[in-house]
């Protein structure tokens, strides 16, 4: 009986440990991992989906790196960032995909993959890149925004927001 539970529990840190690893990920591979992230929206609750963005400790720590955040005013900008600002802007962005998806009728499970266009650049001295996700449910079109910064093991997602239908 208790070898069981044991298994059990290990099963399930397990699942929940490759469920929360952020992997940093290249400009060609954003697309797909927005979209694995975006196909569990239904399942998850908003601290499930705040462990799939970078942390702010992995922000905080990334300001400190300064060939990754050249400027001194944007090194500034981020550490003063709080843990209430930063989660509260995440939240925000997921709750309002998730509601605009739900007036469409959206079922994340459900959809399907279509493009992700995305351009890099250099933002306060740092290197982002934006991209919109393209979707498809039932015959219709969507898309989200897509955040990444760059961090010192890849590309570190930051935001989904801006639900659109084309």
């Amino acid at each position: 009986m208790r070898n069981n539970i044991q298994k059990h529990l290990l099963a399930i840190a397990f699942i929940l440990f490759s469920l929360t690893s952020i992997k940093a990920v290249e400009p060609q591979e954003m697309g797909k991992h927005a979209f694995k992230i975006l196909k569990n929206f239904s399942k998850w609750d908003t601290q499930t989906y705040l462990k799939q963005i970078m942390s702010l400790e992995e922000i905080h720590q990334l300001a400190k790196n300064n060939q990754l955040v050249k400027e001194e005013r944007a090194r500034n900008k981020i550490q003063s960032l709080t843990e209430k600002k930063w989660h509260g802007e995440i939240i925000d962005d997921y709750m309002e995909v998730r509601k605009d998806a739900a007036r469409k009728g959206i079922e994340w499970r459900k959809i399907k993959y279509l493009d992700f266009i995305y351009s890099i650049e250099g933002d306060d001295g740092i290197t982002i890149c934006k991209g919109e996700l393209f979707f498809k449910y039932k015959k219709r079109a969507f898309s989200v925004e897509v955040g990444y910064i760059l961090a010192e093991d890849g590309y570190r997602l930051v935001q989904i927001d801006d639900f659109d239908y084309n």
